[in-house]
């Protein structure tokens, strides 16, 4: 349910902040043309692969696609960043600290 997304993004959250980083924002799109649920059954241009939530946040926030970046693990993740203008980046089982440390600019 929405609640239990909630409460697990607060958790998510306070866990990110026990280790001295913020969280400013989230969004989520429950919206699915297959879904179960009536109310949440059709399309969004917030559902990745499109751009609608990360065009959302970078407006809310005022930032320049070229200052963002958007880590995932999907192919819908990085159509997603492509169509904002975003530089997207692969996730996977390697850990992020470790991604970040072989990159250069980060």
């Amino acid at each position: 349910s929405e609640r239990d997304l909630e409460h697990l993004m607060d958790w998510v959250i306070d866990s990110i902040r026990e280790y001295g980083g913020n969280v400013d924002d989230w969004r989520y799109c429950p919206m699915h043309p297959e879904a179960f649920i009536e109310k949440y059954r059709g399309t969004s241009m917030d559902r990745k692969p499109g751009p609608g939530m990360l065009l959302d946040l970078m407006q809310r926030w005022e930032l320049r696609p070229s200052c963002c970046l958007m880590f995932g693990d999907q192919p819908s993740d990085m159509a997603a960043a492509r169509a904002a203008g975003v530089e997207g980046v692969t996730v996977g089982p390697a850990s992020l600290a470790e991604l970040i440390a072989s990159r250069d600019g980060f």
